[in-house]
């Protein structure tokens, strides 16, 4: 009975698209969003734009590849919630005291941190998805999951520019937590 309302539930509810579009765009959230605030923080910290990609994104993306590798086996072995809930609150954490770092070296650490831990939204979704859902409408879901994600995500760098000339770009972190929270 509950592998039927679960299912029902994915294919029906706009509650449960609506987060699943979140867990699916967070991580290209976070990625595209670095883009928007790369030019600002370089020129806060006084450092060169490619000094602050290095601070921002190779260490996330390091930390995606490994994140992508474990999560889903862990997942399996110790199950699905348990996971996503710890690894969900290792992001945000990481996140919001990447708000607070000033030294590059620490900020480069928790980078890795969130990327190792936002991969977990996509392989929540997909693990739904599979699942719930037989392969036919599994695949109209994640095609409509993946359509709004990727809108979310590509307004998400225009987004951030404009934040962070308002707030400085620190606001990025503090807005990724937020929208960690949200799932």
């Amino acid at each position: 009975m509950k592998s039927t309302q679960s299912r029902f539930e994915i294919e029906n509810s706009y509650y449960v698209f609506f987060v699943m579009v979140i867990m699916e765009s967070m991580r290209a959230f976070n990625v595209l969003g670095t883009i928007g605030v790369l030019a600002i923080m370089a020129s806060d910290l006084l450092i060169s734009v490619t000094s602050a990609h290095e601070t921002l994104v190779l260490p996330y993306m390091l930390g995606l590849v490994l994140g992508q590798c474990f999560l889903g086996m862990l997942s399996d072995r110790y199950g699905r919630m348990v996971v996503f809930i710890v690894v969900l609150n290792i992001y945000a954490v990481s996140t919001l005291i990447s708000n607070f770092i000033n030294d590059l070296f620490l900020l480069s650490l928790f980078r890795l941190f969130s990327g190792l831990t936002s991969a977990i939204g996509q392989i929540t979704v997909r693990a739904l998805v599979n699942d719930f859902c037989d392969l036919k409408v599994g695949g109209v879901i994640l095609s409509k999951v993946r359509c709004v994600a990727l809108l979310i995500t590509g307004i998400s760098m225009f987004f951030f520019e404009y934040i962070g000339l308002l707030h400085g770009w620190r606001s990025f972190f503090i807005l990724n937590t937020i929208y960690c929270c949200i799932v």
